[in-house]
């Protein structure tokens, strides 16, 4: 549901030396990246300035313009993951050659990159930008922006965890779950499913807020509970009391919202695999 790419500052000056049709691409490709991925960065922020530099650069007023506005709302989402080790890089080393270099990276889906061939061995898909539309990762990328429906008990907790939710670790601190019901019947499903929601939080390698609004008068009880299961881990707790909530219940953080259907129930508490469920990345909203 949520993929990393390196986007080679190169391949964008290659594009904004090919016309109207290229600039076309460009905008295409970076609306498509905002939708539901991350970019790869290296560990001392070499990508983002050079990405910058290669948009303001562009020649035509209103493509720099939608690029530059583009480029931007991926840094305001706090989409730049910094995942490329530098540490055994040549000084002179670019971006792209970073990449390469890190192609083995478990969290690293594409790398568009216009180094010519021969390429290292590695995990990452390896494109061109011109073939961008064409790859393999377009194809599978543009197929999970539509979301994921499980049928029931088709993945345990940490499973479902790890391979949809587990890249927000890269970028985001807080993690705000809007559950109007889990207020309302705070029971035995709810009581076993925010275990699976901590287990998941705990792996962060750093502080982590959790906050979960909700309505009812069973706020004291969840908060007592989270309480007791982040205790010795890295995650603060907070649960909100609301009067009226919408009725879709959603999970927003910095990076990304999703649109959580059965909210923080996801998961059966005699099994611990999930119920039939349906998540996906939402249009930016604020509540």
């Amino acid at each position: 549901m949520i993929f990393c790419a390196f986007l080679d500052p190169e391949s964008v000056r290659k594009l904004s030396g090919m016309g109207v049709l290229g600039m076309d691409s460009l905008i295409g490709i970076l609306r498509a990246l905002l939708e539901n991925c991350l970019l790869a960065e290296t560990t001392d922020w070499q990508t983002g300035p050079e990405l910058k530099a290669a948009v303001q650069a562009i020649p035509e007023q209103t493509a720099r313009m939608k690029a530059a506005a583009l480029l931007e709302s991926l840094w305001r989402r706090d989409r730049f993951a910094p995942i490329l080790d530098t540490s055994e890089a040549s000084i002179d080393a670019s971006p792209a050659q970073v990449a390469l270099a890190n192609r083995n990276h478990p969290d690293l889906d594409v790398i568009v990159t216009e180094i010519p061939m021969p390429y290292s061995t590695g995990t990452a898909e390896l494109t061109a930008i011109e073939a961008f539309h064409s790859s393999d990762f377009a194809a599978n990328r543009q197929r999970m922006a539509c979301g994921v429906i499980l049928n029931e008990g088709q993945m345990d907790a940490a499973g479902f965890f790890k391979r949809y939710l587990s890249r927000l670790h890269l970028v985001t601190t807080k993690f705000e779950v809007w559950d109007y019901m889990i207020g309302q019947q705070f029971g035995e499903n709810y009581y076993h499913c925010l275990k699976w929601w901590v287990g998941f939080l705990s792996e962060a390698e750093e502080q982590i807020e959790f906050v979960i609004h909700t309505e009812g008068n069973q706020t004291h009880a969840i908060q007592q509970r989270l309480n007791s299961l982040c205790e010795g881990t890295c995650i603060s707790p907070l649960v909100k009391q609301h009067d009226h909530l919408p009725h879709e219940r959603y999970l927003l953080t910095n990076a990304f919202d999703f649109d959580l259907g059965r909210g923080i129930d996801l998961f059966d508490p005699t099994t611990g695999r999930n119920r039939d469920i349906r998540v996906a990345i939402s249009p930016r909203l604020r509540i």
